[in-house]
């Protein structure tokens, strides 16, 4: 059973940052945009991710704050999980994400009672079963944290399985828009935003806002590099009270099921 620190206040808590449609990012326009091969390119990363990653742990330390309905921060704590992730295609065009903390999925473990799963795999957005039911533009070339990236802007036009809120015996999918900033050389996600297209008044849910940063991870015994969740910023506004979640991920481990599987060294 995990325990949750309590942590002083910040001095001043401010709230959820600018949504995908406030801000537009500072991108070269005037670099020719591969929009199809870029597309197609990541796909591809995402692809070889899924059949690569059978399961991954890895330490995760979750840091809470909560705003009341009286606009007064009452909740800040942290915790560290033992977090497991496992992804894989359970028959064609069905993508399954299972995620536990400390071997349970179970709400009771966040001080909201409200967990928040799937930001480990966003980047899965990419992958076909889920990307062909976005349309996708080019914003121009920028940089990211010394990387040539680019900037893609995606908008979910027709429900699908890819994120989802459950509630007693109900499930609610959410319709997504995003923004994506893809590695101009490898083609793997380095940083993914997105919003809730529309809210789900019946939860009810009125703002998500997910922020996730991607990096290389080295597999020595396998020679083999991953790119992985670092960090990620959850802000939701949820039945009239408002949360962020900051979950930092660390000391990754990888498991195969198989002793004869084959893992092939992603491209980049």
């Amino acid at each position: 059973m995990t325990s949750w620190a309590q942590a002083p206040a910040p001095p001043q808590f401010s709230w959820a940052p600018p949504g995908i449609d406030d801000v537009k990012p500072q991108a070269d326009t005037q670099i020719p945009c591969p929009l199809a091969d870029i597309t197609a390119e990541s796909s591809k990363r995402v692809q070889e991710l899924v059949e690569s990653m059978q399961r991954f742990n890895a330490k995760e330390r979750v840091q809470f704050e909560e705003v009341g309905k009286d606009g007064q921060l009452h909740n800040v704590g942290s915790a560290t999980f033992e977090y497991s992730a496992y992804i894989y295609e359970s028959r064609p065009q069905q993508l399954v994400v299972d995620e536990f903390r400390n071997g349970s999925i179970a709400p009771q473990t966040f001080p909201s009672k409200l967990a928040t799963i799937g930001t480990a795999a966003l980047a899965l957005i990419f992958h076909p079963t889920f990307v062909k039911d976005f349309s996708i533009e080019c914003e121009g070339q920028a940089d990211w944290k010394g990387h040539k990236a680019w900037v893609l802007r995606l908008q979910q036009s027709k429900e699908n399985d890819f994120r989802g809120y459950r509630l007693a015996n109900r499930y609610f999918r959410v319709m997504l828009k995003a923004r994506a900033w893809i590695d101009a050389q490898s083609f793997e996600v380095l940083h993914l935003e997105t919003n809730l297209r529309e809210h789900i008044p019946e939860i009810p849910l009125e703002l998500e806002q997910v922020s996730v940063d991607y990096g290389m991870v080295d597999f020595h015994a396998k020679d083999l590099q991953l790119w992985l969740p670092q960090k990620s910023d959850i802000y939701m506004d949820y039945r009239k009270r408002k949360y962020h979640y900051r979950h930092t991920f660390s000391d990754f481990q990888l498991f195969w099921v198989g002793t004869t599987e084959k893992v092939k060294k992603p491209k980049g």
